[in-house]
């Protein structure tokens, strides 16, 4: 049976090569986590059936980058499911207000029958909301929390690119707009 072992964590300096040195056990980060040192470590005999970690950004408003450690066998991925939504801004939602208290509505007074004219006051709704509350479509992950809006992946895909450009001021930006946004859509 084999026996498997991963220590991984803030090692702040910590001399591992004696624990390395005459056992089966390797560091595998090799890029800097805080700085210029490798402070976050991967201590392991598993290294074969992992890929490289990568180094990624802090994680809130730490001074450590975070390291992703993944494995080599793929799981079947995470499809992305296309889901249809309406935002109802402030403007939309004013100009509908106008619309439909200064509507005639010739078009459901004008049908005959109960049940023409609830078809007509349907189909002239259903056209003033697509009118004024376009649907858009937006694609969801079933691994997305239920406060994760396509703004705020989009703060974070903006993060991302400052960091991978390494433009700290632009990144510590889109780092505290990520936070702020995420907070208010937890509220």
């Amino acid at each position: 049976m084999c026996q498997c072992y991963g220590d991984l964590g803030d090692f702040n300096r910590l001399d591992i090569s004696e624990l390395c040195r005459g056992s089966l056990l390797s560091q595998v980060v090799k890029g800097n986590t805080r700085g210029d040192a490798i402070l976050d470590l991967i201590v392991t005999n598993m290294k074969d059936v992992y890929q490289c970690p990568v180094i990624l950004p802090p994680v809130g408003l730490s001074d450590h980058s975070s390291v992703l450690w993944t494995p080599k066998e793929k799981r079947a991925p995470d499809k992305p499911t296309k889901k249809l939504i309406r935002r109802l801004c402030e403007t939309g939602i004013h100009e509908f207000g106008r619309w439909v208290t200064s509507h005639n509505w010739s078009e459901v007074y004008n049908a005959t029958g109960t049940t023409a004219k609830a078809n007509a006051f349907h189909e002239t709704l259903e056209s003033a909301i697509a009118t004024f509350f376009p649907p858009k479509t937006i694609r969801t992950h079933s691994s997305d929390k239920q406060w994760v809006t396509p703004q705020i992946k989009r703060l974070i895909t903006l993060r991302q690119k400052a960091f991978y450009k390494q433009v700290p001021t632009v990144w510590k930006f889109y780092r505290n707009m990520t936070h702020r946004a995420i907070a208010r859509a937890k509220k």
